[in-house]
C-alpha cells in the first residue's frame, strides 16, 4: 500500500514536470510567432489575409510569412493578366491591390495601421482621374495605355525572420526614383532629398513624407497625410481655391488699360498669381514627362535631339556651353542675369523648341512639370501679347519677302485665331475646359512642321526649293539661344528710353510685346549664325526661325506648365535604390 502511494505521487510529479517541460516548450514555440501578431488586420488592412504560420520542423518552431507590396512605376497591364498590379483607382484594381473601394480609410498619427495603406489609397485618388480620361480616350485601343507609367504594385512573400529588430510593423518597398514621381504627381515637392544619406522630406497639398536611416536597413520612408482642424483639405479644394483667385485677377487684367506700357516702370512676378499655369493634376504619364521632375529636358526624337539637364543655373550653363562652344549665348544669359538674378528668358523656349509632344491624343492628359529651376521660365512663347506681336510682324514679312511656308503659317495662325480665339492667343478664361478638338488640331499642325524640318514637305514648299536638311535643327534652335536673352534687357531699356512701340498689353506685361519684337530685329543674327561657313540659303534660315518659333507657340498651347519650384537631382533618375516605407 505504501507503494502504491509512493508510486503514485512519483506518477504525479513526472505528470506535472512533464507539463511544466511542455508549457516550457509551448511558450518557445509561441515566441517564435511574435510577428505574426505585428501583421494582424489592424496593422496591415487587408493585406493581413496573406499572413500565415509555417510550421519549420528542421527547426521545430512556427515561421510567419506576410505579404506586402512593392510600389513601382510600370506600363500598364489589365488586372489579373500579370503580377503587376496597376492602380488606376477603379473598383477592380483597389480590389487586387488590397485597398477599400472609398478612400474614407486614412492614415491617424495615433493608429497602428502602416503608412503605406494610406499611401496606396493616395495613389488610387490621385490616379482616378487620368485614367478615366485616357480609358475614354483609347476605348478602341486600349493597348495605348501601355505606353504609359502607372503607379503599380507586385506582392512580395516575406518573413518575419528577416525584420530588421528595430522594425516594428511590415515595410512596404520602392526604390528612390519611382517614390519620387509618384509623390510628386501627388503635389508634393520635396524640400530634402538625399536618398543614400536617408534624408527625404517632402510636402504638399494633403500628404507629407519623412525619411530616418535605420540600422541594418537603410532609408526608411514615413508617410501621413495632414489635417486641418476638424477637416481634411484635399488638393482638390486648394485647386479650386486657386482657380478662383486666378479668375479674379484675370478679370482685372482685363479691365486694365495698359498704363503699364506707358510709364515703363518694371513689374514683379506677382506671387499670388501662381494660377498661370494653373495646378491641374491631370499628369503626362509618360518617361519623358518623368524626366522633367529631376530637370532633365528630353530631346525630340523626330529629330534626333539628346537630352539636356537643365534643372539648376549651372545645369543652364553647361547646356549652352555644349550647344554653343563660341560662348555667346552664355555671355548673353550673364548680362542678363547680372541685372535679374535666376532669371532664365530667352533660354526657356529651348522646352518647346527641343522637348517631344507630351500631350496623350483625344484627351485633355497634358500637364506636365516644368524642368526648369527658376520661377520665371515660362517665356514669350507662353505669353499672348508675343503671339499677337509674332503675327503682325508676320504679315509685314509676308508683305515684302514671304515663302510658301511663311504664307501657310499666316493663314494657319489666322484660322485658330478665328475658331478659337483667347484660346489661342489671349488669356484663357479656363486652362482645364479647352476642347479636345482644339488640341487635336494644335496637334495635327505641330506634326507638319515636323514634316517640314525632317525634310519631308515637297521642294515647292522650301524657300528657293531648297529642303531643310534635319541635322540644322539643333543649330537653328542654338542661333536663337544665343540671341533670345537679349530681348528681355533690351525691351525694358526701349521702354524705360521712350523708344517702345507702342504695343497695346491686352492686359500681359508691358513688356513681352516689345520682346518679341526683339526676337524679329535679330533675324539678321540667326541667319548670320546659320549661313557661317555653309551653302545654307538665307531666305530658307528666316522661313525655318519662323516656322521655329510657330511649332513652340503650338506645343505650348497644347501643354499645360505645372510648378516644379526645385526639379530633384538629375543623378536620381531611375535609381534603383531601394526605399522602405514602413
Amino acid at each position: 500500500m505504501a507503494l502504491d502511494a509512493t508510486a503514485l505521487v512519483a506518477l504525479i510529479i513526472s505528470v506535472i514536470a512533464l507539463a511544466i517541460a511542455l508549457a516550457q516548450l509551448l511558450a518557445q514555440v509561441v515566441g517564435t510567432v511574435e510577428g505574426h501578431r505585428k501583421c494582424q488586420a489592424s496593422v496591415m488592412g487587408k493585406w493581413s489575409k496573406h499572413t500565415h504560420r509555417h510550421w519549420r520542423w528542421t527547426q521545430f518552431r512556427v515561421e510567419t510569412r506576410f505579404s506586402t507590396p512593392e510600389i513601382i512605376l510600370a506600363s500598364y497591364c489589365p488586372p489579373k493578366t500579370s503580377h503587376t498590379i496597376a492602380i488606376t483607382g477603379d473598383k477592380e484594381s483597389r480590389t487586387e491591390t488590397l485597398v477599400p473601394e472609398k478612400d474614407g480609410n486614412i492614415l491617424n498619427p495615433n493608429d497602428e495601421l502602416v503608412c503605406w495603406v494610406p499611401l496606396l489609397i493616395a495613389l488610387h485618388k490621385h490616379s482616378a482621374p487620368i485614367f478615366e480620361h485616357l480609358s475614354t480616350a483609347y476605348q478602341t485601343n486600349r493597348a495605348s495605355l501601355s505606353q504609359l507609367r502607372w503607379p503599380a504594385i507586385r506582392r512580395r512573400k516575406r518573413s518575419w525572420d528577416f525584420m530588421p529588430p528595430d522594425i516594428a510593423r511590415p515595410f512596404a518597398t520602392t526604390s528612390a526614383s519611382d517614390i519620387a514621381v509618384l509623390a510628386c504627381r501627388m503635389g508634393v515637392v520635396w524640400k530634402e532629398f538625399r536618398p543614400p544619406e536617408g534624408i527625404m522630406q517632402g510636402q504638399g497639398g494633403e500628404h507629407m513624407f519623412a525619411a530616418v536611416n535605420v540600422r541594418g536597413l537603410g532609408t526608411l520612408l514615413g508617410y501621413t497625410r495632414s489635417f486641418y482642424g476638424n477637416s481634411q483639405i484635399s488638393r482638390g479644394d486648394r485647386v479650386q481655391s486657386t482657380y478662383k483667385k486666378w479668375k479674379l485677377k484675370w478679370k482685372k487684367m482685363r479691365k486694365s488699360s495698359g498704363t503699364d506700357q506707358e510709364n515703363g516702370k518694371e513689374e514683379k512676378e506677382d506671387k499670388d498669381v501662381a494660377s498661370v499655369p494653373l495646378p491641374i493634376n491631370l499628369w503626362v504619364c509618360t518617361p519623358d514627362a518623368d524626366r522633367m521632375w529631376f530637370g532633365i529636358l528630353p530631346g525630340n526624337r523626330d529629330l534626333s535631339l539628346p537630352t539636356f539637364n537643365v534643372g539648376t543655373n549651372d545645369d543652364v550653363i553647361a547646356t549652352l556651353q555644349k550647344l554653343d562652344p563660341e560662348g555667346v549665348a552664355v555671355r548673353h544669359l550673364g548680362q542678363m542675369q547680372a541685372r535679374h538674378h535666376g532669371y532664365l528668358h530667352g533660354f526657356c523656349d529651348i522646352v518647346p523648341m527641343f522637348a517631344p509632344w507630351l500631350r496623350k491624343p483625344a484627351s485633355q492628359v497634358n500637364c506636365y512639370p516644368k524642368p526648369l529651376g527658376s520661377d520665371h521660365t515660362l517665356g514669350l512663347t507662353w505669353y499672348c501679347v508675343a503671339y499677337r506681336v509674332f503675327y503682325d510682324q508676320l504679315v509685314g514679312y509676308n508683305n515684302s519677302k514671304g515663302t510658301t511656308q511663311t504664307h501657310k503659317i499666316a493663314r494657319l495662325y489666322k484660322n485658330l485665331n478665328r475658331k478659337y480665339k483667347d484660346e489661342w492667343d489671349g488669356i484663357s478664361a479656363g486652362l482645364r475646359d479647352r476642347p479636345i478638338e482644339y488640341y487635336d488640331e494644335l496637334e495635327t499642325l505641330y506634326k507638319d512642321t515636323s514634316d517640314y524640318f525632317q525634310g519631308n514637305l515637297p521642294e515647292e514648299d522650301y524657300a528657293h526649293g531648297h529642303k531643310w536638311n534635319p541635322r540644322h535643327y539643333i543649330d537653328l534652335v542654338t542661333a536663337h539661344l544665343r540671341e533670345a536673352p537679349r530681348s528681355y534687357p533690351d525691351a525694358l531699356w526701349a521702354i524705360e528710353n521712350g523708344r517702345g512701340h507702342g504695343i497695346p498689353t491686352g492686359g500681359d506685361r508691358y513688356w513681352r510685346g516689345e520682346a518679341m519684337m526683339y526676337y524679329w530685329f535679330y533675324m539678321p543674327d540667326y541667319v548670320r549664325v546659320m549661313t557661317w561657313g555653309t551653302n545654307i540659303n538665307a531666305d530658307l534660315v528666316e522661313e525655318a526661325w519662323i516656322t521655329l518659333v510657330f511649332r513652340a507657340f503650338l506645343w505650348m498651347r497644347a501643354h499645360i506648365p505645372c510648378e516644379n519650384p526645385h526639379p530633384l537631382p538629375s543623378q536620381y533618375y531611375g535609381s534603383r535604390l531601394p526605399v522602405f516605407i514602413g
